[in-house]
């Protein structure tokens, strides 16, 4: 296979009908390149989109569960709630058994939606920071490297002399 195409109709690289073939491919390709970079904004919106309804129906859950169980006020719950989910822990005390489990479920689930929704919005954005990075140190590796092959070659053309 080259390019994706069989040794029968492998056009010849003399030929300036493959010079165009090949020049065509790799502008397609390129096309196709720029095409998914902005494809993936839109990719990135709906995982954030979807991070959030998740953050937003576990605290919606946390606010009704504890103002049935603990009896507080709106505001009272949505501020347990926000810490238990952020991590901070449990800002008041809580008086019934019933309030207690529940806050221990929902500080599971809670904390476990908020690291899910980071991890699942920031990886593909991160990775595609390291993939960027990798190519760049990857191009400067090539070029250090063809230089010193360069220099031994400049070296031993001027031994020979």
């Amino acid at each position: 296979m080259y390019l994706g195409i069989d040794s029968a109709t492998r056009p010849e690289i003399n030929d300036k009908a493959s010079c165009s073939y090949l020049s065509n491919h790799h502008q397609s390709k390129l096309v196709d390149d720029t095409q998914s970079r902005l494809a993936y904004p839109r990719t990135a919106i709906r995982r954030v989109v979807y991070g959030l309804i998740g953050i937003a129906v576990v605290m919606v859950v946390g606010v009704v569960g504890f103002r049935a169980t603990e009896g507080m006020s709106l505001v009272n719950a949505i501020y347990f709630e926000s810490m238990l989910a952020t991590g901070q822990g449990p800002p008041l005390t809580l008086t019934t058994d019933t309030g207690k489990l529940f806050a221990s479920f929902m500080a599971f689930v809670s904390v476990g939606s908020v690291i899910t929704t980071l991890f699942f919005t920031l990886a593909p954005v991160l990775g595609q920071v390291w993939r960027e990075v990798l190519q760049k140190t990857e191009e400067e590796a090539r070029k250090v490297e063809s230089d010193l092959v360069a220099k031994t070659d400049k070296k031993a053309d001027s031994s020979d002399e």
